[in-house]
């Protein structure tokens, strides 16, 4: 009996979500899912790698120290105000630069081994571009806040609050009285907060199975794999890249080391495709606004009716090549349970999820016909 694609692709987030289960970066679950993909890629007819390296197991790891730096910051500036300033600025300047991102104090805790699994296809003809899809394999911890755009106010509110305590500790050493360290409290008090709950997260929340987050995109990348006839003109790559729960690590990886060009390397991006309906992001960042690529936009809207919408609330994998120059954008999907324990299979809709992997076919099969990203004759 022929399998169909819905039943296909559920078979790929079962194995991951609950075969598998939880998949924290760096963990037995990853590498797990990374041999599991790697072999499923290997049936398919790709050459396949598995490209392991170091890292650590959630962003928290980073942004918590940091943020309690910027909070010591202010108590620090009542006695000597300079280098309570300096500390502030330090913090608040790492906090931007690990979003960008750009790793300096994540080498220092970089004690786990996280997985890339690289799967690439030459075409038949001479090549001319690049293609890749990227699906993260590693799942998060629970979130103790589950709106996204507090998330993002959160970290913009961590940012702006250690260079207020740097400001009003210039204030003071300027001649300022004292007791204007008073004002610095409530950004104090906010950095305290904020590193409690990562503590907190990071210690006490349990990891998640991720069927929609992000055992769906694998799915849907990996059906796409399989349906992919061979390409003309076009190298593909498929990356079931590790740690991006952690930090975007496996992209910033993918990206530093192969080095393709960027003005014939597309990137698609697959990150929870699970329910509701599919849509592609027009500009992402947390913090840095990147503009996607509008043809990639264009292209998936003239093959299924998907909009383009701006998803700024969490910076994704596509961030990583956007902020290197080259030409991405994320299909994900406008419901899920983002770092929640009902991110469960019962919760993902096959029909989005095979629907996902069909518009990633034909979104390559379209820029291989036409690498310019021109419209169907």
């Amino acid at each position: 009996m022929e399998t169909s694609c819905d039943d296909a692709v559920m078979v790929s987030v079962r194995a991951l979500a609950e075969e598998i289960g939880p998949r924290l970066s760096g963990s037995e679950g990853e590498r797990a899912a990374a041999e599991w993909l790697a072999a499923r890629l290997g049936e398919a007819g790709y050459e396949v790698e598995v490209d392991r390296f170091r890292a650590y197991s959630t962003f928290m790891a980073v942004y918590a120290p940091l943020t309690v730096l910027g909070a010591a910051a202010w108590v620090l500036a009542w006695w000597w105000p300079i280098p309570g300033a300096l500390l502030a600025i330090a913090a608040g300047a790492l906090l931007v630069l690990e979003n960008r991102p750009v790793q300096l104090l994540s080498r220092l805790v970089k004690f786990r081994r996280s997985h890339n699994v690289v799967a690439s296809r030459a075409p038949v003809g001479e090549p001319a571009q690049d293609i890749v899809v990227l699906a993260h394999i590693d799942s998060p911890v629970v979130s103790d806040i589950r709106n996204l755009r507090v998330v993002r106010a959160l970290y913009l509110g961590m940012i702006g609050s250690c260079f207020f305590v740097a400001a009003i500790a210039l204030a003071v050493t300027f001649g300022a009285p004292a007791w204007v360290s008073l004002f610095g409290l409530p950004f104090a008090f906010l950095l305290f907060t904020c590193a409690a709950i990562m503590v907190h997260q990071a210690f006490a929340s349990p990891v998640v199975a991720g069927a929609g987050d992000n055992a769906s995109g694998v799915a849907a990348m990996l059906q796409a794999a399989r349906e992919l006839p061979p390409l003309q003109h076009s190298r593909v790559w498929f990356v079931g890249d590790g740690g991006e729960e952690a930090g975007l690590l496996g992209a910033l990886r993918f990206v530093e080391t192969r080095r393709l060009a960027r003005d014939r390397t597309w990137f698609i991006n697959v990150d929870m495709v699970s329910a509701g309906t599919l849509r592609t992001s027009a500009q992402e960042g947390m913090l840095f606004r990147h503009r996607c690529d509008p043809d990639l936009c264009r292209i998936a809207a003239e093959e299924l009716p998907v909009p383009s919408e701006v998803l700024r609330a969490m910076s994704t994998d596509a961030c990583v090549p956007l902020s290197r120059g080259y030409r991405a954008t994320t299909l994900s999907s406008t419901k899920g349970y983002w770092h929640q324990l009902n991110d469960t299979v019962e919760n993902v809709d096959p029909a989005v999820v095979a629907q996902a992997a069909a518009l990633i076919r034909r979104m390559i099969e379209r820029l291989d016909r036409d690498p310019a990203g021109g419209p169907t004759p």
